[in-house]
Formats: structure tokens, C-alpha cells, sequence
């Protein structure tokens, strides 16, 4: 069940399309309104509020694949004390559009910062003592990239047969296997298609 109250969200993001739509002229793309689907919602919230219940201190965050982001920072601030987050994604434009969206919300103190890289080409990097926790909820949009002993780690992939899926989520054990996940927090699966798993690496 979601818990948050999500009418907020949707005023901003409403007061968003308005100004770029008669201020600017410019529309969004149509991947903007997926991401705000009854499924985006339930996984993401899901996802965060199981990791909340576990009495850890996950300050810096990390989003790989982060599209739009919106939903993951809105979510976060209900459930976690988040000082930072740090949006991955290789298409400028999310990031464009996110930070539209943060320039019109209330000022927090949330510390946010955009990279636009390739996910897998920057794990490849050692991060491992630069986040608390890092977030894939997109699996399935890249091959698996390299994890890191330290940060907990909250990953959803999915098995949809979508053209730009290229690596299918067919099984919790997949993600486990893929990701060197050997310490689990939780595991999870819902509609025969998405599945969940958050730990440390072995």
C-alpha cells in the first residue's frame, strides 16, 4: 500500500508543465508523464519505505539510471534523513527537466547534483566510500555494473519485453548473482515481473 501523499507532487509537476508550456513554449517529452505511473510509484515508494525500516544512518545517496529522479527525491525526503543525492543518467535531458522541477520547489536542505555518465562506466570508479546508499530501480536498461563493499544497495529489475530493455530481470537470484549482493536486507517479487533485492555485496 502507498502511504505518501502524492497531490503535491503532482501540483508541482502540473505548475512545471505549465510554465514550459505557455511561459517557455516548449512541451515535455512523452517519457515524462510514464514516469509518473500507478507502477512507478508503487515500486519506487515500496522500495524506500522497506529500506526505512532498518535503523541505518543512509545520508548520501546515489541514483543509477536516475531518469527524471523526481519521484526518488520526493519519496527519499518523505522516508529517509537524505543530505545528498547524486542523479545518474547519460541523457542530459532528465536532468535538464529535474532541475527544472527543483528550481520551483521549496528549497530543502537536500544537496543535489546531476552527472550526466554512462551508469556502468562510472561504477567503474571507486565510490564505495563516497554514498550510504545506492538505487537502480532500471535493471533491465543496462548490463550489470560493478558493486562496491560499503553502501547498501536497493535494486529493482524487470523483465518486460521492451525494445530498449537489454537485460531482462527474471529472477531475485539474477540480481543476487549479477550484483555479488551476499548480505541481504530483503527480497521481493510482485506481478511475476519485478523483482527486488536490497544488501551489501559480498
Amino acid at each position: 500500500m502507498l502511504r505518501m501523499d502524492y497531490s503535491a507532487i503532482f501540483s508541482k509537476t502540473n505548475e512545471l508543465l505549465f510554465y514550459k508550456s505557455k511561459i517557455e513554449k516548449e512541451s515535455v517529452r512523452e517519457d515524462f508523464y510514464e514516469s509518473f505511473r500507478e507502477r512507478q510509484l508503487f515500486t519506487k515508494e515500496w522500495l524506500i519505505k522497506e529500506i526505512s525500516y532498518f535503523d541505518m544512518n543512509l545520508n548520501r545517496v546515489l541514483i543509477l539510471g536516475s531518469w527524471y529522479g523526481i519521484l526518488q527525491y520526493e519519496i527519499l525526503k518523505n522516508y529517509l534523513d537524505v543530505w545528498s543525492i547524486d542523479y545518474v543518467d547519460i541523457d542530459p535531458y532528465v536532468h535538464y527537466i529535474r532541475e527544472e522541477y527543483l528550481s520551483k520547489s521549496r528549497p530543502d536542505h537536500i544537496k543535489h547534483n546531476s552527472i550526466e555518465a554512462d551508469a556502468v562506466d562510472f561504477c567503474n570508479q571507486d565510490i564505495s566510500k563516497d554514498y550510504d546508499l545506492i538505487i537502480c530501480t532500471s535493471l533491465e536498461h543496462f548490463k550489470p555494473f560493478k558493486t562496491h563493499q560499503g553502501p547498501l544497495y536497493a535494486l529493482i529489475g524487470n523483465n518486460k519485453d521492451i525494445p530498449d530493455h537489454i537485460n531482462p530481470i527474471n529472477s531475485v537470484r539474477q540480481i543476487e548473482q549479477d550484483y555479488g549482493i551476499g548480505h541481504k536486507i530483503f527480497e521481493h517479487s510482485i506481478w511475476d515481473s519485478h523483482y527486488f533485492l536490497t544488501g551489501f555485496k559480498y
